[in-house]
Order: C-alpha cells, then sequence, then structure tokens
C-alpha cells in the first residue's frame, strides 16, 4: 500500500470516529530508560508455557511477554518464538539480560533488538479499523 493511500485511509477512520487514538512510546524521549526486545528461539521439543513462566519469574517487571509460535516459518519445521520487552537501567545490562535468557533450559538462541519507538494496537482498534477499511474497499 502506498503511503497516500495509507494516510488517506487513516485519515478516513479518523473522521469516522473509528480510530480515537494510537499510543506511541517514544522510548528516545526518556533518560536513564533502556527499552530493549529479546527474540528467544526455543528449541522445538520444548514445553513453551515453562519457559514462559521461568521467563516471568527471572524478569517479573517486563514490560511486554508474547508467544509468537503461530508466526509462519519459511522453514519445514514449526519455529517456537518468544519476545519479551524489558526496561533497563542501562545498556550495560544487556550482556546480563542475554546470558539469563539463554541459560532458561529450552532456549536455543536470543537476539536483542532497541527499538526507538513502539505503536501499540490493541485488538479492539484492530478489530474496527479492520472493519473500516472493509466498509470503504
Amino acid at each position: 500500500m502506498s503511503s497516500k493511500a495509507f494516510a488517506r485511509r487513516c485519515n478516513a477512520l479518523i473522521a469516522d470516529k473509528a480510530v480515537w487514538s494510537i499510543p506511541r512510546l517514544d522510548f528516545g524521549r526518556y533518560r536513564g530508560a533502556t527499552v530493549a526486545r529479546f527474540l528467544i528461539w526455543l528449541d522445538s521439543k520444548v514445553e513453551t508455557q515453562r519457559v514462559l513462566n521461568r521467563l516471568v519469574k527471572t524478569f517479573p517487571s517486563f514490560i511486554l511477554l508474547e508467544d509468537q509460535s503461530d508466526i509462519p516459518d519459511t522453514g519445514s519445521r514449526p519455529m517456537k518464538l518468544l519476545s519479551i520487552f524489558l526496561q533497563l537501567s542501562s545498556t550495560a545490562e544487556i550482556e546480563d539480560v542475554e546470558r539469563s535468557i539463554r541459560d532458561v533450559p529450552g532456549v536455543v538462541a536470543a537476539e536483542v533488538y532497541f527499538p526507538r519507538q513502539n505503536y501499540v494496537y490493541d485488538d479492539w482498534f484492530v478489530e474496527r479499523i479492520h472493519s473500516r477499511i472493509r466498509m470503504r474497499a
């Protein structure tokens, strides 16, 4: 979709009051706070819930923890993938956190990203946005 088409559809959604607000978290705005997203790949034989429970216990102040295993993989076997957002006091904590994640039984690999901004779309908004797009199409 072109940026013009997207802008036109967004403006129509706003005008029709289908979208009231979409939160935008700007992590670069706040000093002394580092937000990191860790993508965590699991062994295909491990029980996902066990790893999720261990992560909650290890990082009780997580911002967001999701099981993203239902994302289609291009390979021949299903992929088990978790995503966790953590707020850290500094980037110096990253190595220790990554090591803690990799030490969880069943974790095969972990990769860290430093998002600058995160747009949050609740299911309620997504449902209404899709409904309005279908009505306008």
